[in-house]
């Protein structure tokens, strides 16, 4: 078995028991060993990919233990790397995509420090890259649920920014893309979660709109609700590793499934997100 692969898998485990630490500590030296690799051989995309993967966990944990300048270097440097990659190959969908996901996890380390206006403007360039990716192929369920969970993101940071009616087109446009998603599936059980967690989203935006008022700016932090977090990995939306990244302080409230970093599939060799 790969070193590196067994190294994020005792880190993986060290975080989910709750040492922190522990997990940095397996997490760089996995990336050190990637880093070493990759500058073997430059040209190589997926080896280039992997620093990103390594990096991505680092900054997940960093930003966990509350070291943010430490995960947000990490972050950028991931992004550094997604937009490289990309613009070496741009019919690269996942490597588009990896440029989205990283653009949230800015956006999101931008909401932890209270900066909303970058944050939005982070989620609103990975949403232009999800749209883009969704209207290439309106078949492929995992890019059109990225789509549903970036406009909740920019919903919630428009409803702490006030503006509600933002926030409140945001929320139903998300919601109509899922019930679509889950009228194709009605076994699918986690677009079923999705479809709850946009209606609280949804409700609790306008509840702050007061009947015939101006709008009100709602509160940073919506009332905390039990969130689902899953560690499974596959490349199908329905195991997508990017919802084990728990949403940011500055945004508690139910979880979305959806925000977070890159990932490696184990078994497969590829990254996945």
């Amino acid at each position: 078995m790969d070193v590196t692969v067994s190294l994020e898998r005792i880190a993986d485990i060290k975080r989910q028991t709750g040492d922190s630490m522990g997990a940095l500590a397996a997490y760089e030296e996995g990336l050190a060993i990637r880093r070493h690799l990759a500058e073997q051989d430059r040209a190589d995309g997926e080896r280039q990919r992997s620093v990103a993967v390594a990096l991505g966990k680092i900054c997940d944990v960093k930003r966990q233990i509350g070291d943010v300048q430490g995960a947000t270097a990490a972050c950028v440097e991931v992004l550094d790397i997604a937009t490289r990659l990309k613009d070496t190959d741009p019919g690269n969908t996942e490597w588009q995509r990896d440029v989205a996901i990283g653009l949230e996890q800015l956006g999101g380390l931008r909401l932890d420090g209270a900066e909303l206006p970058g944050a939005l403007a982070a989620f609103q360039e990975s949403l232009d890259i999800r749209r883009r990716l969704a209207a290439i192929d309106a078949r492929n369920t995992t890019w059109q649920r990225d789509v549903a969970i970036g406009l909740g993101l920019i919903g919630d940071v428009k409803q702490s920014l006030g503006d509600n009616a933002g926030a409140l087109a945001a929320h139903a446009e998300s919601l109509l893309i899922l019930r679509r998603l889950a009228g194709m599936d009605s076994s699918n059980t986690e677009w079923q979660q999705d479809i709850s967690i946009v209606l609280d989203r949804l409700g609790y935006a306008r509840v702050t709109v007061p009947a015939g008022g101006p709008i009100v700016a709602a509160p940073l932090s919506p009332p905390a609700y039990v969130s689902h977090p899953s560690t499974s990995c596959a490349h199908d939306w329905s195991s997508a590793l990017i919802r084990a990244c728990r949403r940011p302080a500055s945004a508690r409230g139910r979880r979305w499934p959806g925000q977070g970093t890159l990932r490696h599939c184990e078994g497969e060799g590829r990254g996945c997100s």
